[in-house]
């Protein structure tokens, strides 16, 4: 956990304290961890399980969890006064989003065994697959709404530019290609 709280450490200061980093650079870098690295690593985490023995209970059990918060966001947003929806958007993706292949893998394996990252692999993957793809959805869906003029608007020209924009996102491809690969893989083994 060392090495990555120390490279977390290393981006912070080259920001704010020395400005080695400008703000082109950051939209470089984002991108690239956006189209690059993120859809190859949940493509490397989905190929390698067998989600034909995955704990089926966890993963309900994670679903109960984060519709709970989706409900308990939506209920703010639609009854507080403060309610936004990008706040709402911004809480659920902090609150049940995690950087579990990251950090919690290492840290339970060691702590309890293989079972235990298994089970976060798991969870990972699922989140990958179901619970991003969903995010990226409504993160798109709410950017569409912004730029879209009041006159013109329709659900079914809302719904075809949030589907190119998700067409063209290697995230959704990458979780949903590995899972697609290791349900095949794993039927007949």
């Amino acid at each position: 956990m060392v090495p990555l709280y120390f490279a977390l450490s290393l981006g912070y200061g080259s920001i704010k304290w020395w400005n080695i980093l400008t703000p082109a650079n950051h939209g470089a870098i984002n991108r690239t961890v956006s189209r690059i690295a993120l859809p190859l690593f949940a493509f490397k985490f989905t190929l390698n399980t067998d989600p034909y023995k995955w704990n089926y209970r966890v993963i309900a059990g994670d679903i109960i969890a984060k519709v709970l918060i989706l409900g308990s966001l939506a209920a703010w947003t639609k009854y507080s006064s403060n309610g936004r929806y990008a706040w709402a958007i911004t809480s659920y993706s902090l609150t049940s989003l995690t950087n579990a292949l990251v950090m919690e893998v290492p840290l339970l394996n060691a702590m309890y065994g293989n079972w235990a990252g298994d089970l976060v692999v798991q969870l990972a993957i699922f989140q990958a697959v179901a619970w991003l793809t969903l995010l990226l959805f409504v993160l798109e869906l709410k950017k569409a709404l912004e730029e879209m003029i009041e006159d013109s608007f329709s659900i079914l020209s809302l719904m075809k530019v949030v589907g190119r924009k998700l067409a063209r996102n290697p995230n959704s491809y990458a979780s949903l290609i590995g899972i697609t690969w290791a349900l095949v893989v794993n039927r007949y083994t």
